[in-house]
């Protein structure tokens, strides 16, 4: 069911079970505008009873298939709720020819929640294409594959992914970002941006929900993404 994480803020959980046994936990985010309507943050399965929760919060209007990895369960969410706009990482709409996206996501909010929720796509690494949020009010920090936050892992297997990534135990991001960034520079710009966020909780879609200084905890992992050796403290 929902787990509320903040004022207008909620999470849905569900599980990634990847090839070898290893299983991710997997995570939707909600965010609630003043004006009721609602953004679904990485459509999870919903059933019935998570869609009838969802409902009671507001109005379903934006679905956000926040990076090219996250999209699976998009279009049964918009089947969930037909009225809801589309709003799809770059390069996603050639995977969904069914789809008409309201827009592409950027580094510009769209109007619709520009005022309360922030947003910056991580430039340089167009494989993964992320984009991330920050909801203002309570300085969550949202965000897919740009960090981890298993700390308890649901068998032995996933253990041993998590170490062979490096994110095992903590908030970090993978070892794979050597592999995925392609331009340091965009993405050392895109990382100083969300360094000036300061945010105060990290809502993964694989782990725990994180609380305190985002950027601190980040530090030590972060070169990964900008190829530097450290952020300055």
């Amino acid at each position: 069911m929902l787990t509320p994480i903040a004022d207008d803020l909620w999470q849905l959980g569900g599980d990634q079970r990847l090839p070898g046994g290893a299983r991710f936990p997997l995570r939707m985010t909600i965010v609630r505008l003043p004006d009721r309507q609602l953004i679904l943050h990485s459509p999870v399965p919903i059933d019935d009873a998570a869609a009838d929760a969802i409902a009671a919060l507001g109005d379903v209007a934006h679905v956000i298939a926040p990076n090219r990895y996250h999209h699976l369960y998009l279009e049964p969410a918009l089947r969930r709720f037909p009225r809801a706009a589309a709003w799809l990482a770059p390069g996603l709409a050639a995977k969904h020819p069914s789809i008409t996206p309201a827009g592409e996501l950027g580094d510009v909010a769209p109007a619709a929640w520009r005022d309360h929720v922030d947003q910056i796509h991580v430039g340089g690494a167009p494989k993964v294409s992320e984009t991330v949020f920050l909801h203002r009010a309570s300085r969550t920090l949202l965000a897919t594959d740009l960090a981890f936050h298993v700390t308890k892992p649901a068998n032995l297997r996933t253990r041993i992914v998590l170490r062979l990534v490096g994110v095992s135990g903590r908030l970090a991001c993978s070892r794979a970002w050597k592999f995925l960034v392609k331009d340091r520079a965009a993405a050392t710009a895109s990382i100083a941006r969300l360094e000036a966020w300061a945010p105060l909780r990290y809502v993964p879609a694989h782990g725990e929900i994180f609380e305190g200084d985002v950027i601190a905890a980040l530090r030590p992992t972060i070169a990964r993404v900008t190829g530097r050796k450290a952020l300055a403290a």
